[in-house]
């Protein structure tokens, strides 16, 4: 500061101005808070003393300005009545926090409304269904599959024939298929294809396959068909993901 002022100085000169925000800001001299209104190259004007609880007094030239963080400056942050709009509402933030909640934390990934999220924000999925199943397969036709609650995007199944070593995994994924399977009665003869969702060879030459003819809104319909002559019981299992 340059030069001394008294306890009712509403203007004075600094060293340096330009190192010093915008009027209005708050400055600190010895223990007296004052808040300045108007700043003109080094003069400071329009200064209004002895803020947040502080008292005024005389200050002696040279003494330390400062612009400093208050206790007052922190309380307007924290006061919606203080800042107006600059806060959100806790209204929106509440809507914040519903949003987050139906979001991953990775990156704020959109998982969706399959799943919840309970209050300590740990989400259990739920946009997959499993469905069990049977079937005959020395009987060719369409297999209707319901119950899943939802149009599936893509089906996963798992199948065997009871009492024997016949088994196949399989994808489909709305317009392709990806399949591996056992078979011919022989355990760890597995082969691969890309046209069947279930494909059972229980006995050579005979084969039991199975193939989405539709995606429904509550499953979907396989179409069963068969090769030779083959006996025996397909159990499976589907899971359908949303």
């Amino acid at each position: 500061m340059v030069g001394d002022i008294a306890d009712s100085a509403t203007s004075f000169y600094v060293e340096d101005g330009s190192i010093f925000p915008a009027a209005p800001f708050m400055i600190t001299i010895d223990a007296e808070l004052m808040q300045v209104n108007t700043i003109l190259g080094n003069l400071f004007s329009d200064v209004m003393r002895a803020q947040e609880g502080t008292a005024a007094a005389s200050h002696a030239a040279e003494s330390l300005v400062e612009n400093r963080w208050t206790a007052g400056m922190y309380s307007n942050l924290v006061s919606q009545d203080e800042i107006g709009d600059d806060l959100v509402t806790q209204a929106e933030f509440d809507a914040h926090l519903a949003e987050k909640a139906s979001q991953s934390t990775l990156g704020h990934i959109k998982i969706g409304p399959a799943g919840s999220i309970d209050i300590n924000g740990v989400y259990t999925p739920g946009g997959f269904k499993r469905v069990n199943a049977t079937h005959d397969i020395s009987v060719a036709g369409d297999q209707i599959i319901n119950g899943v609650g939802f149009t599936p995007r893509a089906i996963i199944a798992f199948a065997c024939v009871a009492g024997t070593s016949a088994a196949s995994m399989g994808i489909h994924s709305g317009s392709s298929y990806s399949i591996v399977s056992d078979h011919v009665n022989i355990a760890n003869a597995w082969s691969q294809g890309t046209g069947t969702l279930i494909e059972l060879k229980p006995v050579a030459a005979t084969i039991g396959y199975a193939t989405v003819k539709s995606i429904d809104s509550d499953g979907c319909t396989l179409t069963w068909e068969k090769s030779g002559s083959p006996t025996g019981t397909a159990i499976f299992t589907l899971l359908f993901l949303k």
